[in-house]
C-alpha cells in the first residue's frame, strides 16, 4: 500500500490595518486610496460589495461604498474567506449649492466706500466669498468691503462638518455698485 501525504495550508487572516486615505469625500471632487498590509508572503485582495475583485485602489464613488479586503498567500493561493474580509467604508458627501437669488443681497453706494453684501446658505453651511480673480476673501454671511468702483464677488456655500464646498463654476454673483 502507498501512503499519501496531504498538506493543509492555513487560511490567511484579514489585514488588521485596512483603511482609506480619505474616508469621507465630496462627491465628484475628491478620491480616496485604499490601503492594507498582509503578512510576509501574502498580498491584499480587494473586492467590491458584490464580490468583484479589483486592483485600482484609488476610488471616487458617487455614493457611500463599502470595500472588502482579504489576504492571499502567494505560494499556496489560499485566501481569506469572504465573510472574514476587513471592511473599509468611503462616505460620499454632497456638494452644497450656491445661495439662490432670494438669499443674496448686493449693495449700491453713491461714491467709493464700503458696500455690504449678504448671502444665506443652508443649515450647517457658511458662505465663502471670492473676488473677481477667484481668490478667497471672506467666510460669513455678511461681507463688508471697501470698493472704488462697481465690483462683483462670487459666493458659494461650505459645509462646516464635511468641508465640501460649492464648485467655482457654480458660485452665485453679488455686485457692489458705485455709479460712474
Amino acid at each position: 500500500r502507498a501512503s499519501v501525504s496531504i498538506v493543509v495550508n492555513p487560511i490567511p487572516s484579514a489585514p488588521t490595518n485596512a483603511s482609506s486615505t480619505n474616508p469621507s469625500i465630496c462627491i465628484g471632487v475628491e478620491n480616496s486610496t485604499l490601503t492594507a498590509s498582509c503578512s510576509a508572503g501574502e498580498s491584499p485582495q480587494w473586492y467590491t460589495s458584490a464580490g468583484v475583485l479589483f486592483t485600482n485602489l484609488t476610488v471616487s464613488p458617487s455614493v457611500t461604498t463599502d470595500y472588502f479586503v482579504g489576504c492571499k498567500n502567494t505560494a499556496t493561493g489560499c485566501e481569506t474567506a469572504g465573510a472574514n474580509r476587513a471592511k473599509v467604508t468611503v462616505t460620499v458627501t454632497p456638494i452644497p449649492t450656491a445661495p439662490t437669488s432670494a438669499n443674496l443681497k448686493g449693495d449700491a453706494i453713491c461714491q467709493p466706500g464700503v458696500v455690504n453684501l449678504t448671502a444665506t446658505c443652508g443649515t450647517g453651511e457658511v458662505a465663502q466669498w471670492y473676488n473677481s480673480a477667484g481668490t478667497f476673501v471672506f467666510a460669513g454671511s455678511a461681507y463688508s468691503v471697501n470698493i472704488a468702483s462697481s465690483s462683483t464677488y462670487a459666493v458659494g456655500c461650505k459645509n462646516t462638518a464635511t468641508g465640501c464646498e460649492t464648485a467655482a463654476g457654480n458660485r452665485a454673483s453679488v455686485t457692489g455698485t458705485v455709479p460712474t
